[in-house]
């Protein structure tokens, strides 16, 4: 019936309201309702997305970007990522035998990634017993290493949620836009993933950098929406910008750097169970380590 059928209401994820929080080792923890049915409706609104990423923060969302305050927009930064990848970057990167190089790279105890750092594989093999012949998804991707770092951990099958057209020509790599992840939700044919992975993407959602929907919540939305996708007692390996403190901010539009204030709301239901850290580039990113409640 028409009442069953699930509102575009993204409810009180986008909400900046809290109503329960508890004291946690890091940082507060927040409940929110989550009608999944409606948030993974969400990720079909506009497909059509401006051609050019503006570069101001819109005067009617500037509260709503800002978290009434407690997101300021530190200064602008603009960058324009919605760019074609040539031919040429494809045919290198993307094809099943470049992915299988990085795995073997990984195996042979090479750094891969386009970070140089060591924190994401620390934390997929802290957490390898989960990963293991299971099936992961990974949110936002411009190329394929942290699949390859899962499939080097024995990962049985990824599936890849990214607004860019990149195919990744792998068997066991599927990309996905997320406008077609919605409709896959909508069906029967959805089954849940077993673990999450996201590494300096979620920062972006919503800013309109990589020519996704402006939307103040897009990163509060994205987590929930991996907090729908995933079992329960899943696992989500997520890196990001972090303050190491209180304190967010914006720089608009390349990216939010967070602190406790919009860390609290981002990981809303999820637990925290885990951190890493780089400490030779402590001010960039940090991997916490999250679990949905069973």
């Amino acid at each position: 019936s028409e009442t069953d059928e699930p509102s575009l209401d993204c409810g009180e994820i986008c909400s900046y309201e809290v109503k329960v929080e508890e004291k946690r080792k890091y940082y507060p923890y927040i409940r929110k309702t989550v009608k999944c049915g409606s948030i993974m409706k969400r990720m079909a609104l506009n497909p059509a997305t401006p051609e050019i990423p503006p570069k101001k923060i819109p005067a009617e969302l500037y509260d709503e970007f800002t978290q009434n305050g407690e997101l300021p927009n530190k200064n602008y930064w603009y960058i324009n990522d919605k760019k074609k990848i040539s031919r040429v970057n494809r045919q290198k990167h993307f094809t099943k035998d470049a992915i299988e190089q990085l795995i073997k790279n990984d195996k042979a105890g090479k750094i891969i990634g386009t970070y140089d750092v060591l924190e994401p594989k620390k934390s997929i093999t802290a957490y390898k017993n989960e990963i293991s012949n299971n099936r992961g998804v990974v949110i936002g991707s411009q190329s394929p290493w942290l699949e390859a770092l899962a499939l080097s951990a024995g990962a049985k099958h990824m599936t890849t949620l990214e607004y860019n057209n990149n195919p990744f020509l792998h068997p066991n790599i599927t990309k996905i836009h997320p406008y077609d992840m919605a409709k896959i939700y909508a069906n029967s044919s959805f089954q849940e993933f077993d673990f999450a992975l996201s590494y300096s993407s979620i920062e972006h959602s919503g800013l309109g950098r990589y020519g996704d929907p402006l939307n103040p919540y897009g990163d509060l939305e994205a987590v929930a929406q991996v907090w729908c996708m995933l079992k329960p007692g899943g696992l989500f390996i997520l890196g990001l910008p972090e303050t190491h403190n209180e304190t967010s901010y914006l720089q608009f539009n390349a990216m939010r750097r967070y602190g406790h204030s919009r860390l609290k709301h981002l990981t809303a239901n999820f637990e925290v169970i885990d951190r890493f850290i780089g400490y030779e580039r402590y001010d960039l990113q940090g991997i916490w380590v999250l679990r949905k409640s069973q």
